[in-house]
């Protein structure tokens, strides 16, 4: 497994997205897509305030059982991005 963000049983996965351009509006880097379909960690995302440069990337939060998470965008993580072409 590749070197990720470890707190004790934590890892997180970056999974392509973030809200940097406008908070709460998500989108898929490379192609700016408009994310519709949303499964966050309850109580996520929350962009914590603490977070001087704020969480504008989601990630797969393994403690939450693998569902998202508002992240910075500095962390360091393993990342999957993936697309499916559009079938005509």
């Amino acid at each position: 497994m590749p070197e990720v963000y470890k707190d004790k049983e934590d890892y997180l996965v970056w999974i392509g997205m973030t809200d940097a351009v406008k908070e709460g509006v998500w989108k898929m880097t490379g192609t700016d897509k408009i994310v519709a379909f949303f499964d966050w960690y309850t109580g996520e995302p929350q962009n914590e305030s603490n977070d001087p440069t704020g969480q504008d990337c989601a990630a797969f939060y393994s403690r939450g059982n693998f569902k998202w998470a508002d992240i910075n965008c500095s962390s360091r993580t393993a990342f999957v991005a993936c697309e499916k072409s559009k079938q005509n």
